[in-house]
């Protein structure tokens, strides 16, 4: 398991981001990606500044590239600066 969270990491989420969790459900053909923000500054969208990372939003869960023939989803807590 630690090599597909490594694999992902590097191939679709970069060094801001780190695989927790992968889901895999067979039957219905779907993988389930969680990721965490894991720094505690990130640049602010508006600044390009760095910022305080204080607070995530609720979960949210999107849509991704498909992985072969599974449909993927990407789950996380988006970052909010202070």
């Amino acid at each position: 398991m630690y090599l597909t969270k490594d694999f992902f990491n590097l191939i679709l989420f970069g060094d801001e981001w780190v695989v927790i969790k992968i889901d895999v459900d067979h039957k219905k053909l779907q993988v389930y990606i969680d990721l965490e923000y894991k720094s505690d500054y990130y640049e602010d969208p508006e600044t390009f500044y760095p910022a305080k990372l204080y607070d995530h939003s609720e979960l949210r869960e999107w849509r991704h590239l498909d992985i072969l023939h599974y449909r993927s989803y990407v789950r996380c807590r988006i970052q909010g600066i202070m």
